[in-house]
């Protein structure tokens, strides 16, 4: 087939999330089954035209910040979209669904079959983050995402919310995944843990990750535990700001944005992961995490409750500190409780395959493509 996909952040930005993660896994086990991929991505500083893995890359919009570049983005899409289709002809026309509305309504663009693929709804939240009308931004979402016969979602609880605006489409459920076995030669070279170190790894997005729930728990955490952030993202100054407010600069380190094995190497060495999210749509690093065997303590989220039994970590309430602080304590003391979601992690995680997942989503390609 080929596959003109819409994602609208470029795995290689900084401060890029899972979703570009999932993009890439999955494009680049396309490519080598051989099908076309090309990606039209927002712009940003730095970002070049090129092909990764038989897979190409181009970049539309500003280069400037997260928002200019994401909204000029978003306007280009009906030209770009139009430009290619008379060019390129593709099979299918895949739109990731991006902040703020989650879809543009690219199935009422084109003729040709389009696929959404759904991380999550993102219209009520970004209301409630940016001061904007939710009425206006839920009715262009779910205008949007009628606009799609197909979809593919990340959860059963994405998908309860895709057939709550979209009754008549059909949606698959394709969840993220995990290279097992990176996550397995890093767990098996890892030296021995020491119960003091925990980890957020993640996108510096403060209220979406709760950042500032997370290091308000650090002055609640027993003495001789630090905590590592690794990542990057538009908030980067302000994870700073609060960590010097809460006066813990002691105890936290930023180490930037981490990728490859250098990353799998840190979360086989932490102790705990910890991903405090106020909302999330999967939790990959938490699925990351499960594979190196390393537990860890959440949110207590739809999807997570999904992807994290009890035997691998713990799940809080959502923007509660003193909870966070609480369960952090309680697993970081007890080698036992460690030690049997040490062993449970691993194997849970190998339900989600790369390589599956890619089959699954290559499959709702097609469905598009031969019910036209």
């Amino acid at each position: 087939m080929r596959v003109l996909h819409l994602a609208f952040e470029d795995h290689l930005r900084p401060g890029s999330g899972g979703g570009s993660l999932r993009n890439r896994e999955v494009n680049s086990r396309l490519a080598a089954l051989g099908h076309q991929i090309e990606v039209i991505a927002a712009n940003y500083p730095g970002a070049c035209s090129r092909t990764e893995d038989g897979v190409s890359y181009r970049h539309f919009g500003l280069p400037y910040g997260y928002a200019p570049s994401l909204l000029s983005h978003q306007l280009c899409l009906p030209a770009i979209v139009h430009a290619v289709v008379r060019r390129r002809h593709p099979d299918v026309v895949v739109e990731e669904f991006a902040p703020l509305t989650s879809s543009l309504g690219v199935g009422h663009w084109t003729r040709t079959p389009t696929v959404g693929v759904a991380q999550g709804f993102f219209a009520e939240e970004k209301a409630r983050q940016y001061g904007l009308p939710p009425r206006l931004l839920l009715g262009v979402q779910s205008w949007g995402t009628r606009s799609h016969r197909h979809l593919v979602a990340v959860s059963e609880d994405v998908r309860r919310q895709l057939l709550s605006v979209a009754p008549r489409a059909e949606v698959a459920v394709v969840a993220n995944g995990v290279d097992c076995a990176a996550a397995e030669a890093a767990r098996r070279s890892a030296p021995p843990r020491t119960g003091s170190q925990m980890l957020f790894l993640g996108r510096f997005e403060v209220h979406q990750k709760g950042l500032d729930v997370l290091i308000e728990a650090v002055r609640q955490v027993s003495a001789g535990v630090r905590l590592l952030l690794a990542g990057d993202g538009k908030d980067r100054e302000r994870v700073r700001g609060l960590v010097q407010t809460a006066g813990v600069e002691d105890r936290v380190e930023l180490v930037g944005p981490v990728r490859g094995e250098a990353k799998w190497r840190l979360i086989a060495q932490s102790d705990l992961l910890v991903q405090p999210s106020r909302y999330e749509t999967f939790g990959i690093s938490v699925l990351e995490a499960m594979a190196c065997g390393t537990p860890v303590v959440t949110s207590d989220l739809p999807c997570l409750r999904e992807l994290l039994p009890p035997a691998a970590g713990v799940r809080v309430p959502a923007g509660d500190p003193g909870a966070l602080a609480e369960a952090i304590n309680a697993v970081m003391a007890s080698p036992d409780r460690r030690s049997s979601m040490e062993q449970a992690g691993p194997t849970l995680a190998g339900r989600y395959d790369w390589d599956a997942i890619a089959r699954a989503q290559a499959a709702v390609y097609a469905r598009a493509v031969e019910e036209v």
